[in-house]
C-alpha cells in the first residue's frame, strides 16, 4: 500500500476594470489536498478543502479502495525536486496603485477607447509527496494584464484586445504595445482583396492547435478514433514544424513543471511531432499503459479525483527567422482576437477573424474587416507552413512568438 499527498495553494489578487476604471478587487487564497492511496492495481482517493486532519484524509482515502477504481500504473518513485519562480508580486496596494497609474496613462495616450477586464497576481504552490521517493515542489508567481478595447463611437461590445503573461511588470512597454494597436484600429483597410495570405497567429492562440488537442489525445489515438492513429514515426508534416508538450516557463507555462501524477520531463518539454515526423500522443499513466504509448506527462485532475488524461500545453518550436523574415515583404494578416474556428474530423479547417489587422512585418498597419480564413491540417503545417518566429512580440515575455501559415481568406 503506498500514500501519496498532492496539494495545491492558489493565492491570487484579481482587480477588475470597466470603462477604463478599477471596478473592484477580489483575492483569494485556496488551499486543495488530495491523498491517495495504491494497493493492488487499485486507488482510493479522498480530498479536502482548507485545513484538514491527515489521518483522518487518510483512512478516507483506504475506504475508497472500496470502490474497485483501477489504476494499474506504478506510482512515480524516487524522484525529487524543487523549483521557486518568482514574478515583481507587489502587496494588493501596491498593485492597485500601479493599475491605476496604468488606466491613467492609457487614459490619456488613447482618449477615444475604452478599457475592460481583469488585472491579476496569482502564485501556484503545488506539492507531490509519497512513500516512495517522490517529493516535489514548485511555486510559481506570475502577473497577467489583459483588457479588451472598445472604441467609444463603436457599437460592438469589444473591438480589439491588448494583454500578457509573464513575470516582469513594464508600464512602458505595455502602453507602446496598447498604442500600436490603437493606432491601428483608426486605420480601416477598406480595399482588401480576397486570395491566399499568411495568416499570423500567437503561438498561444489554440485555434491552430485545436486539431492537435483532439487528435493526439492518447485515448482517442490509442482507440483508433485519431487521423494520426496507425503513423507513428511517419513524416507528416513540414519539416520545419516541431510541437512539444510543455511545462517550461520559457514556453509560457505558469503551472508546475510536473503534471498530476509526478511526471517530470527532460527539459520540462516532450516531442510530440519533431522535424515534422509524429513521434507521440499525449498520455498519462494509465492511457500509455493501456495501449503501450510513451508517458508524456499529461496526467490531470482534480484536486480529489483520479489522475486522467488532461489538456496539456502544446507549443510549437521555434525557428531561427523572425517574423519580419517569414513574412518577407508580403502583406500578411495578423490574427489578433479569433473564436469560433474548428477542424472537421477529415482536417479541414476554418475560422472567422473578428478582428485582424493588416501586418508588414513589424507593424500593425491597418484594422482589416471581418474574414474567414480556411485551410486543412496537412496544408497548414505542411506545403503551407511558413514558421514559427525566433523573435517575440513584446519585450514583457519571451514567449510571445508568432506562428505563420499561407491560408486562403474571403471577406465575410
Amino acid at each position: 500500500m503506498i500514500k501519496e499527498k498532492f496539494q495545491t495553494r492558489t493565492i491570487q489578487t484579481a482587480i477588475n476594470v470597466v470603462q477604463t476604471e478599477v471596478e473592484s478587487i477580489r483575492k483569494k487564497d485556496i488551499l486543495k489536498t488530495g491523498m491517495r492511496i495504491y494497493d493492488s492495481e487499485k486507488i482510493g482517493v479522498a480530498g479536502a478543502l482548507g485545513k484538514f486532519d491527515e489521518e483522518e484524509l487518510t483512512d478516507k482515502a483506504k475506504k475508497a479502495l472500496g470502490l474497485d477504481i483501477e489504476y494499474k500504473a506504478r506510482p512515480t518513485e524516487n524522484i525529487q525536486e524543487e523549483k521557486v519562480i518568482s514574478s515583481e508580486i507587489f502587496d494588493e496596494k501596491e498593485f492597485l496603485d500601479k493599475i491605476n497609474d496604468l488606466l491613467y496613462s492609457l487614459k490619456k495616450e488613447q482618449p477615444d477607447f475604452l478599457f475592460s477586464h481583469k488585472a491579476i497576481m496569482t502564485r501556484n504552490d503545488v506539492t507531490i509527496k509519497n512513500d516512495v521517493g517522490l517529493d516535489l515542489h514548485s511555486d510559481v508567481s506570475s502577473l497577467d494584464v489583459s483588457f479588451l478595447i472598445k472604441h467609444k463611437d463603436s457599437s460592438n461590445i469589444m473591438d480589439s484586445f491588448v494583454g500578457y503573461q509573464g513575470l516582469d511588470y513594464d508600464k512602458k512597454e505595455f502602453v507602446s504595445m496598447t498604442n500600436k494597436i490603437c493606432e491601428a484600429y483608426k486605420n480601416d483597410i477598406k480595399d482588401f482583396k480576397n486570395g491566399k495570405y499568411p495568416i499570423i497567429f500567437f503561438t498561444d492562440d489554440a485555434t491552430y492547435l485545436l486539431k492537435f488537442f483532439n487528435d493526439l489525445n492518447g485515448l482517442i489515438f490509442g482507440s483508433g478514433g485519431s487521423i494520426f492513429s496507425n503513423k507513428l514515426n511517419e513524416k507528416l508534416f513540414n519539416e520545419e514544424f516541431s510541437l512539444n508538450l510543455t511545462r517550461n516557463i520559457e514556453d509560457g507555462h505558469y503551472g508546475s513543471f510536473f503534471d498530476f501524477e509526478g511526471t517530470v520531463l527532460s527539459d520540462y518539454r516532450y516531442p510530440l511531432i519533431e522535424k515534422g515526423v509524429l513521434k507521440a500522443p499525449y498520455s498519462d499513466k494509465n492511457t500509455a499503459k493501456k495501449f503501450n504509448l510513451p508517458v508524456a506527462g499529461s496526467a490531470s485532475g482534480d484536486y480529489d479525483s483520479v489522475p486522467n488524461i488532461g489538456t496539456p500545453h502544446l507549443f510549437p518550436g521555434k525557428s531561427n527567422k523572425s517574423l519580419l523574415e517569414l513574412t518577407a515583404g508580403r502583406a500578411a494578416i495578423f490574427a489578433l482576437l479569433v473564436s469560433g474556428g474548428d477542424f472537421t474530423s477529415e482536417g479541414k479547417f476554418s475560422t472567422p477573424i473578428q478582428v485582424g489587422y493588416l501586418f508588414d512585418g513589424k507593424n500593425f498597419v491597418g484594422k482589416l474587416p471581418q474574414l474567414k480564413v480556411s485551410s486543412s491540417i496537412y496544408e497548414m503545417f505542411g506545403k503551407d507552413f511558413i514558421g514559427v518566429s525566433s523573435d517575440s512580440m513584446t519585450t514583457l515575455n519571451n514567449h510571445s512568438n508568432t506562428i505563420v501559415f499561407d491560408m486562403d481568406v474571403e471577406l465575410l
